[in-house]
């Protein structure tokens, strides 16, 4: 019976801090196996920035500490 309910309680989802993607590269973050997220790729130009380099995100950074496995959102630039 103990091992039954075990089984049926939750995993808890642990909380991790949010970094500042702004200014790097898509490619770092994504080879990057210690971020604990679901990335979602935008894309806008501006030519004064590097193409490839994240220009935005959201949510945005503030210090504060997300779920694991939360979704954020990354705008990439295409030009440089």
């Amino acid at each position: 019976i103990i091992a039954l309910v075990n089984s049926c309680q939750s995993q808890e989802v642990e909380d991790v801090p949010l970094p500042n993607f702004v200014g790097q590269k898509l490619t770092d973050i994504q080879n990057n196996k210690e971020y604990q997220f679901n990335f979602v790729v935008e894309t806008d130009t501006d030519t004064t920035k590097e193409a490839g380099v994240v220009l935005r995100q959201t949510p945005e950074y503030s210090n504060k500490m997300v779920k694991a496995n939360s979704t954020i959102t990354l705008v990439v630039n295409t030009l440089g």
